[in-house]
């Protein structure tokens, strides 16, 4: 965590600091700091601190499990996915302090956060039947950017229910097309698949309830994404796919975008979630279809260019070595 994000560790250091002698003060601390980022150390302090309130700590711990499977709150030792129900909502008590509400409203909702799966198409129509039916039950709404189709693709978007579709011409900008997607995303969470990729079943229930708690903080969440091959072997690959819906979360990059932050704190903190995609767009039926050939020639212009050359950049360009 760079060190320049002040208010964040000032926020820590003073939850530290009065644990142990005002425990709703640092409560208070924390929930500012989780305005930032959710880490698991501050996360283990807040569940220790929620102990008199044991479903506000066993909610938080469910919550923390999802996001970090591998790190213990309240021992050393670390634990797996937790196959457990999360806890049920119990009726707040009159008395209870002012301090644990917006804890509380994170934890049980007043409503289900919302999620928007954005893509961006173009002549897609042998595969994307296939995507749209694998997000269809967790999905809000679906936004599909159609950059210049001329095949059955918009057709087949046109179908699906909860599919709200759009045109855009192509500028040879991918991530001027992702924040048109973007753009027309109403829910609170993100979700970004292209569309020669499904969610795999493996790892929906997990993401089925992570989304039922509200974005908080600036994760990016990363999923492993099976790489079909030719062969018919695979390799794993991450791609940042799960993010909150805000206008300060934008692509850039022309090729092989990527969300970054316009406004402070400019850090965004990545996390692995069990998500799993499969890509089949390196098949040779889809990479042809793709003029992903040409996209190569692209990025081996941008890798050679020294005033567009980024070590991002050289890692993909060096995949197609």
């Amino acid at each position: 965590m760079p060190a320049e994000v002040h208010a964040y560790h000032a926020h820590l250091a003073a939850a530290q600091a009065a644990a142990g002698s005002n425990p709703l003060e640092a409560l208070t601390q924390l929930w500012q700091a989780f305005d930032f980022y959710l880490e698991p150390a501050p996360l283990r302090l807040a569940c220790q601190l929620l102990s008199p309130w044991p479903e506000l700590a066993a909610r938080l711990r469910h919550l923390t499990e999802l996001i970090y499977p591998d790190q213990a709150l309240d021992s050393p030792e670390p634990f797996g996915l937790s196959q457990a129900e999360p806890p049920e909502q119990v009726s707040a008590p009159q008395a209870e302090p002012a301090q644990l509400l917006p804890w509380r409203n994170l934890l049980w909702p007043s409503r289900r956060p919302s999620l928007s799966v954005c893509m961006i198409v173009r002549n897609e129509a042998p595969v994307l039947a296939t995507a749209l039916a694998s997000i269809r039950e967790i999905a809000d709404e679906i936004i599909v950017v159609d950059t210049g189709s001329s095949d059955e693709t918009m057709a087949i978007a046109a179908a699906e229910p909860k599919v709200r579709l759009s045109q855009l011409p192509w500028r040879n900008d991918f991530a001027t097309a992702r924040n048109a997607s973007l753009d027309l995303a109403s829910g609170d969470w993100i979700l970004v698949l292209d569309a020669d990729e499904e969610l795999l079943p493996t790892g929906r229930q997990a993401l089925r309830e992570l989304l039922a708690y509200p974005p908080l903080g600036w994760q990016v969440y990363i999923c492993p994404i099976e790489q079909l091959l030719s062969n018919g072997g695979l390799f794993y690959s991450w791609g940042t796919r799960l993010f909150r819906r805000d206008a300060a979360l934008r692509f850039s990059g022309a090729l092989h975008e990527m969300p970054v932050k316009w406004s402070w704190p400019q850090w965004l903190l990545a996390v692995p979630v069990p998500a799993r995609l499969r890509h089949s767009g390196n098949l040779p039926i889809n990479y042809v279809r793709q003029h992903k050939s040409k996209r190569a020639e692209q990025l081996r212009r941008l890798v050679e260019d020294p005033a567009t050359y980024t070590p991002f950049l050289a890692y993909h360009y060096a995949h197609l070595l």
